[in-house]
């Protein structure tokens, strides 16, 4: 009777990361619409499984989000989806207009997932921003929502019709009653109940809804669900990968996550006390929420863009509602915002920055500054116009001998007595500069992300041959703001933040607070010489959705000029098909210089993160980067306190992929032939099947490199007639 053993290295592999996610009506944070029925819509972004006719990108991130709706008497899934997206500012929609009895049919579905206010798409040259929706939504005719683009590559988005478009679920039964989220169960797919048609089936306790959103009845426990299709239907071709996945490969949200309520900017204002300055210029309430973007000098005239020359003042209008924008602080006068949670001391945010305030600031201009004016030729000579008052930070009550929840001047507070200060460096800047074609943009800039601090000076300098669209090149995207740093105040985290008109500091105004969030893939970061000799020059770049996990560092020895740096994912699979293993991290990254075309040089060390729940010794990892025709195996050093591959010395960026070799799992088949063996090999690595009858000698049986990771079938007919040792051996580089 022949036996074989089969010989292995035992490495480890990496499990998937998860996080708490709402289950329960109870668990949802976003509530919105009134009455005592619940109802939940759940978005679940995915990548489909086929990409057929699109050209939109995959999510930044796989999510399932939850919100809640409150109604009496009979209601949609039209009223909860309408209702929900009015009042998330988060979430952004672009469907048909209602088809009589179905509703809307929904093209895209994005969220801010970074909430740093920056959202929208892009098609063609045709950019829809902020004010392109109205309560989130916006009507496409004619528009072609295959090749939609979002413009923050951070935020959770897909669009599509002839590509994989999006598709509704409801609760089983469609009568409600579902306290908790519907559990789709361990099949992979939905169980079709029409195979002609694909109409409806299930999966789990999820029913495929082809009612439409205005069809669609909602009850108490009602869970109105969306997802990505698995592929983009063929109507002419059913064999087509894309209608197959289309028909068989429906399924259902996996379990939400509670989408959130925080804010980035202050929440409440809980103490004032003036004297402040004249109307406009004498309403604490304005500091809420974000910065400016536009203001009115008089009815007279149109609303003004914020921007670098021309600061925020008098007030604005929204909706024929007048709104102050800034507050002027006098002497003796002072100001207590909180957030809605805790602003953490974070090394990992860019340049160590936690928070930011901003102020109606001012560079000063070789001309009038206006909407009109030409910003590619409008330079900056005299610096920036300032009046600097002082910060202080909080953690708020900490339950110590001698304080009062009640009395804010009696918990922990830190000053900023030597700066930085409000209404000083780096002014508000509201809107993107098109360089090309010499007009504003409607496109936001970011107020969570600070400008590179190292370079300020050479922003403020007087007689400068900068322009305005330099300086806005400098700024890389952040809408400006005096930026501060955590670490300073010994407080690992604050929630309240004052800001004081004191003698020598005094008339200046503040516009709002916001936080400073973690840079992720997909964002641009600045660096230079400066922030080499300063100590910032480390930059991190985090996952999508998970911000406290880092992706990429990169920390800099040197640098000849500005430069930026841009990051995002590496999704092409034909690319990728060509490495060795299994690709864990892949990334797309480069650098070029800001305001010339000099090629930068620079020196700099890279980690590659392998996941927050690798619990190797870096042993089964490889590094490649690409070289312009093939991937190079990199040597590297492994931070396992970190779980991240270091290359050092790295003199160009291009594509980086970090690789985990997961050793072969055999198993086998006995017959009269010989032995058969199956098992999943190594991409792009050779592989030798080998026997032995001792565990000391081995033989080659086979030898092999495949070009993926398919499961292969192998087979021994000469094997010995008493007994054989099996093993894989893989030749990694």
């Amino acid at each position: 009777m022949k036996t074989c053993s089969l010989a292995m290295a035992g490495l480890f592999a990496l499990s998937a990361f998860s996080t708490a996610r709402a289950t329960s009506l109870d668990d949802v944070q976003f509530w919105t619409g009134s009455g005592t029925n619940r109802a939940a819509l759940v978005i679940y972004w995915n990548a489909p499984e086929v990409r057929n006719n699109t050209s939109v990108p995959n999510p930044a991130a796989e999510k399932s989000l939850v919100w809640g709706y409150r109604f009496n008497g009979t209601a949609t899934a039209e009223d909860l989806f309408n209702a929900v997206v009015a009042a998330d500012h988060r979430l952004f929609v672009t469907a048909t207009a209602p088809y009589p009895g179905f509703g809307a049919f929904v093209y895209s579905l994005g969220y801010d997932l970074n909430n740093n206010g920056v959202f929208g798409l892009t098609i063609g040259t045709n950019v829809f921003a902020e004010n392109a929706f109205t309560n989130g939504q916006r009507v496409f005719t004619s528009e072609d929502a295959d090749s939609a683009q979002p413009l923050d590559a951070g935020d959770l988005f897909w669009s599509g019709s002839l590509g994989a478009n999006w598709e509704m679920w409801q609760e089983q039964g469609g009568a409600g009653g579902f306290t908790n989220a519907p559990d789709r169960g361990a099949a992979p797919y939905w169980m079709p109940l029409d195979t002609e048609y694909f109409s409806y089936g299930y999966q789990g306790q999820w029913d495929y809804d082809g009612a439409g959103l205005e069809g669609t009845l909602i009850h108490d426990g009602s869970w109105i669900g969306f997802t990505i299709a698995a592929g983009g239907l063929n109507y002419s071709d059913p064999d087509d990968p894309g209608t197959v996945a289309f028909d068989y490969h429906k399924h259902a949200p996996i379990a939400p996550e509670a989408a959130a309520t925080n804010s980035a900017y202050a929440a409440q204002i809980i103490a004032s006390q003036g004297p402040f300055g004249a109307s406009p210029y004498n309403d604490p309430n304005s500091i809420l929420g974000a910065p400016a973007t536009h203001f009115f000098e008089s009815n007279a005239k149109p609303a003004t863009r914020v921007k670098l020359v021309e600061s925020a003042l008098n007030y604005s209008v929204a909706d024929g509602v007048t709104n102050k924008l800034i507050i002027t602080l006098n002497t003796g006068s002072s100001i207590i915002a909180k957030f809605d949670h805790p602003v953490y001391d974070n090394p990992a945010n860019p340049y160590g920055l936690d928070f930011e305030v901003f102020g109606n600031a001012f560079y000063q201009g070789s001309g009038f500054s206006s909407d009109t004016a030409d910003m590619n030729t409008h330079l900056l000579t005299s610096g920036g116009f300032y009046e600097p008052t002082k910060v202080s930070v909080s953690p708020g009550y900490t339950g110590q001998p001698g304080e009062d929840p009640n009395a804010p001047s009696t918990w922990p507070w830190y000053r900023y007595d030597n700066g930085p200060y409000d209404d000083t460096d780096c002014p508000t800047e509201g809107y993107r500069w098109n360089r090309a074609a010499a007009t504003w943009t409607d496109e936001v800039m970011d107020f969570t992300k600070p400008v590179n601090p190292a370079l300020k000076p050479r922003l403020n300098a007087s007689g400068s041959t900068l322009s305005v669209a330099d300086a806005i090149d400098l700024y890389n995207g952040s809408g400006g703001g005096t930026a501060f740093d955590l670490k300073e105040s010994g407080f690992a985290s604050i929630q309240y933040v004052k800001v004081e008109g004191l003698a020598g500091f005094t008339g200046g105004e503040v516009d709002a607070f916001s936080v400073v969030r973690p840079m992720t893939i997909g964002d641009t970061l600045s660096i230079s010489p400066a922030n080499v000799t300063n100590g910032t020059a480390q930059l991190c770049f985090q996952k999508p959705g998970a911000e406290n996990e880092n992706v990429l560092s990169l920390n800099f020895a040197n640098i000849s000029d500005i430069a930026q740096i841009e990051t995002a994912r590496l999704d092409d699979s034909t690319a990728l098909g060509a490495v060795v293993g299994t690709p864990i991290n892949a990334l797309q990254l480069s650098l070029k210089a800001v305001l010339n075309t000099n090629a930068v040089t620079f020196y700099a060390d890279l980690g590659l993160s392998a996941g927050a729940n690798y619990a190797g010794n870096g042993g089964d990892l490889r590094v490649f980067a690409w070289n312009g025709t093939n991937w190079l195996s990199q040597p590297f050093g492994f931070d396992a306190a970190n779980h991240a591959a270091i290359v050092s010395g790295v003199t160009n960026l291009s594509a980086f992929v970090i690789s985990q070799i997961a050793s072969p799992q055999l198993s086998l088949q006995s017959d009269a032939n010989g032995f058969t063996f199956q098992f999943t090999p190594v991409a792009n690595c050779e592989q030798v099947l080998e026997r032995s009858t001792d565990l000391v000698t081995w033989t080659p049986v086979t030898t092999f490199t495949p070009t993926n990771a398919t499961p292969v079938t192998l087979t021994d007919s000469h094997a010995p007639a008493d007994k054989a040792f099996y093993r894989v051996r893989v030749n990694a580089p």
